[in-house]
């Protein structure tokens, strides 16, 4: 009787835990999370510990903090989670619940603007700028023109191809599909113009001084049907601008250095607080912008007006065979259309800026020549044979007259790659200083 004793307490010392409670089903979106507490008894009143498996990892984790289950969305999906008391016995109980993901469709983000273009032209720009997906899947986009024949869309990957045939107008509708087939569209007006001639100066006699404005530390002389601009203060810019009013336009000057102490540049001013200024530079350089450049014979820079030097991103500058020596003259076109502006040199283009996704401005509103010298250099100068200007002239008492770019005031700024703002390197500083 005693051993049949023994052996009945032997068995009620091995009965497992007990779930006193199931947990709900749940539904979280992705980065969501939730605790749970499960309840379990033991009814030897030992310690029990708890652990947990999720069914997939890779759309719900699932880990034991304490007496609790710490659970977070990481995906679109549906996973089982277990979770099981095990007691001093090694003993086990179990219970389970299921977590849902459910798939959320895209998130328009920001407006895509519209797009003024000239007829012949194409403009590129990122179509993932303007949306977004709440659960971090991956977009696919598509593209339609309601007018292929003025201008036509197309796509590859996430860059929009608009090619402008025509002059007229169109809407473009861009679409974001997330891989369970949710989607969102975006609209614009896509408006085709024919470029006019707005403005061209050859400077055959000093007649053309008329229409332009020399900078406070600068010279100008007009010889043999050239404009030739230095600066008179050394550290300073040579610089002289004329007052204009377009978008879109094209702005182009054949121009060229006398000297190899001088960079001679065309600078496009627009409607902007902060990046006011667009300047492309020529002339052959190792030296005067720091080594992290490089050889160079053309740069393109934006204007800061907020830290008061010019940025420049990788692809801004390079050595191209269309820039002519000391001496010679070089072809280059600044043309702002379709949301891009582009650095043409020679009719091959050199440089591309998403004015779009750069949050940039192309309402232009004073044009300028300026040279550049070589730290403590005067009276070196940059060589202009004609400038003209192309594109859709808009009213000037909107857009011109208010800027505070550094030219007009004169003194040698600085040339950075911010840290931040177009990309992310060193801080670049003209020698000499």
């Amino acid at each position: 009787m005693i051993a049949a004793v023994a052996l009945l307490a032997a068995c009620d010392s091995a009965q497992p835990p007990i779930v006193c409670d199931t947990l709900p089903d749940d539904t979280l979106f992705v980065h969501q999370g939730l605790s749970v507490t499960p309840c379990f008894e033991d009814p030897e009143m030992g310690e029990i510990t708890m652990s947990v498996v999720s069914s997939d990892t890779g759309s719900v984790t699932a880990r034991v903090v304490g007496y609790t289950v710490a659970i977070r969305a990481v995906s679109v999906g549906r996973a089982t989670i277990t979770v099981t008391a095990t007691d001093p016995d090694m003993l086990t109980a179990s219970t389970s619940f299921t977590v849902e993901v459910p798939n959320r469709p895209p998130w328009r983000r920001g407006r895509m603007p519209d797009a003024a273009m000239f007829s012949g032209h194409v403009s590129v720009r990122l179509v993932s700028d303007f949306f977004s997906d709440p659960d971090n899947q991956e977009l696919t986009y598509s593209a339609t023109s309601s007018n292929r024949v003025v201008v036509s869309a197309s796509l590859f990957g996430d860059s929009l191809v608009l090619n402008a045939r025509r002059e007229g107008t169109s809407i473009l509708t861009v679409t974001a599909t997330d891989p369970g087939g949710e989607s969102v569209s975006q609209e614009s007006t896509v408006t085709v113009s024919v470029p006019v001639d707005i403005f061209r100066d050859d400077f055959e006699t000093e007649a053309s001084f008329d229409d332009w404005e020399l900078g406070s530390n600068s010279d100008a002389v007009i010889t043999q049907g050239r404009l030739q601009v230095y600066n008179v203060v050394a550290g300073l810019l040579g610089w002289i601008e004329t007052e204009v009013a377009a978008a879109p336009w094209e702005a182009s000057a054949s121009m060229g250095n006398a000297t190899d102490s001088v960079f001679v540049g065309l600078v496009a001013v627009v409607d902007h607080s902060r990046f006011p200024a667009y300047l492309i530079q020529i002339g052959t350089d190792y030296e005067t912008f720091d080594d992290e450049l490089g050889r160079t014979n053309y740069r393109f820079f934006i204007w800061d007006n907020e830290r008061e030097v010019w940025v420049y991103a990788d692809g801004w500058y390079g050595t191209s065979p269309l820039v002519a020596d000391v001496g010679l003259l070089t072809e280059v076109t600044l043309t702002a259309q379709g949301g891009d502006l582009t650095v043409h040199m020679g009719g091959q283009e050199v440089v591309r800026v998403d004015l779009v996704g750069r949050n940039l401005s192309d309402d232009l509103t004073f044009l300028a020549v300026v040279s550049w010298p070589k730290c403590c250099e005067t009276g070196h100068a940059g060589v202009v044979d004609w400038v003209e200007l192309r594109g859709i002239s808009v009213d000037g008492s909107s857009m011109a007259g208010s800027r505070t770019t550094p030219g007009i005031g004169g003194r040698l700024p600085e040339i950075r790659l911010e840290p931040g703002i177009f990309s992310e390197s060193v801080r670049l500083v003209p020698r000499g200083r």
